[in-house]
């Protein structure tokens, strides 16, 4: 089995230069062992789980495990206790790892990082659809028969977002593009056109002043 440690010396912060780098050699380092036992869907669905669940929702208890306990072995005793038993084991052990070289604050970059590698090996993209209200099975449908198309041969991999301020209509983002056709954003270039349009005017007024 591959190690679970990077082949490199990584001490230091999630603030200094080169953390985009470092936490590449850790997600490589996970998914090569992950990898290895034909585990490493099920491993980055709980990773997943583990950032949003500790550094989203609890962000007293990240901020323990990231530093607030000074103690390593403290830390260490910490992730066992909670964690052993109910996630699994290679995660736990990667865990441990980040603890060991005092880098678990690292863990969301790590975790998006192993998550993009895995998608791009595996030919499929990211794909956030966000709406004023929950999407429905009709929508649903059209969406996906648009975004295979839109994602150019790749899988795409949807997350939804319900965000009221939208007001209405869908933010599609695939990748690194952004597809805008929110009520909201209709709204804002009719504002700028408005302002535009007044700016315009207004110069034209001076204009004619000035002659």
């Amino acid at each position: 089995m591959s190690s679970i440690e990077p082949p490199v010396d990584v001490s230091g912060t999630v603030f200094e230069e080169g953390a985009e780098e470092i936490a590449h050699s850790y997600a490589v380092a996970l998914l090569n062992v992950a990898e290895s036992g034909d585990e490493a869907e099920l491993v980055l669905d709980e990773l997943d789980e583990f950032v949003t669940d500790i550094f989203q929702h609890q962000p007293a208890f990240a901020r323990l495990l990231s530093g607030g306990i000074s103690d390593q072995q403290r830390r260490d005793q910490l992730l066992v206790s909670t964690f052993e038993g109910r996630a699994h084991p290679t995660l736990l052990k990667f865990l441990r790892v980040l603890n060991r070289r005092d880098r678990l604050g690292l863990l969301p970059l790590v975790a998006r990082t192993a998550r993009a590698i895995w998608d791009r090996q595996n030919n499929r993209i990211p794909v956030t659809i966000r709406s004023a209200v929950p999407l429905d099975a009709d929508q649903r449908a059209l969406l996906q028969d648009r975004l295979v198309s839109l994602a150019g041969g790749a899988t795409p991999m949807i997350t939804e977002e319900v965000r009221p301020e939208l007001i209405g209509g869908l933010v599609v983002q695939i990748g690194d593009q952004l597809y805008d056709a929110s009520i909201r954003n209709q709204l804002r270039r009719m504002h700028e056109v408005l302002l535009r349009s007044r700016a315009g005017e207004l110069r034209s007024r001076l204009d004619l002043v000035v002659d």
